[in-house]
This record gives structure tokens, sequence and C-alpha cells, in this order.
């Protein structure tokens, strides 16, 4: 949905940051699952962070930048609580969750059910 709502241009900035944030928090949480981390409920993605990396370092330093996304996953919920998604910051949006698929993807690819689609988060070229 986020690559989706892109390519319209900055008239879904907001939506399409919020999908991203929902799409990096998820595959933090896919992360912590596999090597059976138990975490709170949150949205926080610097708090999801934090766990990976007690298990896979590299990929929380790489993925640091995402901390970004944190405010759009639940502040953009409540009225005039809406974080500021500025021009140019759905390209940046995409762009983390588009790396978090791939990095964790090159983490958990091997252990997927051959038959799980490539391109199953639709977060594809922009």
């Amino acid at each position: 949905m986020a690559v989706r709502l892109a390519s319209e241009g900055d008239r879904f900035r907001e939506t399409v940051a919020f999908h991203a944030q929902q799409a990096v928090e998820k595959y933090l949480k896919a992360v912590l699952v596999y090597y059976q981390v138990e975490f709170r409920k949150t949205h926080d993605i610097e708090q999801l962070l934090y766990m990976v990396r007690e298990v896979a370092p590299s990929l929380a330093e790489e993925l640091m930048e995402a901390r970004w996304l944190t405010p759009f996953g639940v502040d953009i919920r409540y009225p005039r609580q809406f974080p500021q998604v500025l021009p140019g910051d759905v390209a940046r949006a995409v762009r983390l969750a588009q790396t978090a698929r791939q990095a964790v993807m090159s983490l958990l690819g091997p252990i997927l059910p051959a038959d799980t689609p490539s391109d199953s988060a639709g977060l594809g070229e922009v």
C-alpha cells in the first residue's frame, strides 16, 4: 500500500508513512518471534530495535534510521496530533520499509516455506 500510494505523489504522505511504519514494525516483530524473544505490545521501533540488537546486532544497526517512522504508527491516528510528513519524506519512508524487508528476508528467508511469495508485503520498487 505504501508503494502504491507513494506513486500518487505527495497527496497521501501521512498514509504512506503510516504503512511504512507498520511494515517495519511487523518485520522487527517477526525477527523477535523467530528468536523467541518475548516483547510487550509496542509500536515503538526504537524499543523493538533495542530488543533485536540482542539477537541480531548487525540487523538492528542496519535499520537504526527506521526509528524516524515511530510517530507515524500511533500519533497519526489521533486528531490534532499528526506528525508532520514533509514533501520528500514519502520516499524516505518507503526506502526504510524496503530496507527493513530486504534485511529481514535475508535473515529469515532461508527458514520460510518455499511457496512464500517473494513480495508478499507489496514493497517492490517505487
